[in-house]
């Protein structure tokens, strides 16, 4: 993931995990998973966030841009 700060890169590496996850729990119908993992995720996630929201804002905004245009160039 480009050159991003470890709280922006972080955010993306996690973003899709759980979006990867997320497509399991939609479309498995035999995936099965534990309270206790969904509650860890959540709490990384959470965790992620607040430290994505402490980054600067020129950081936030150059990853919006790239997720935004490298995603369009390469379809």
């Amino acid at each position: 993931m480009q050159s991003f700060t470890h709280e922006i890169g972080s955010f993306g590496r996690l973003f899709v995990e759980m979006q990867r996850k997320r497509h399991l729990a939609d479309y498995d119908p035999d995936v099965r998973f534990k309270k206790s993992d969904v509650v860890g995720d959540i709490d990384r996630v959470e965790d992620i966030v607040t430290s994505f929201n402490a980054a600067t804002a020129s950081d936030r905004r150059a990853f919006g841009i790239y997720v935004l245009l490298v995603r369009r160039q390469s379809r």
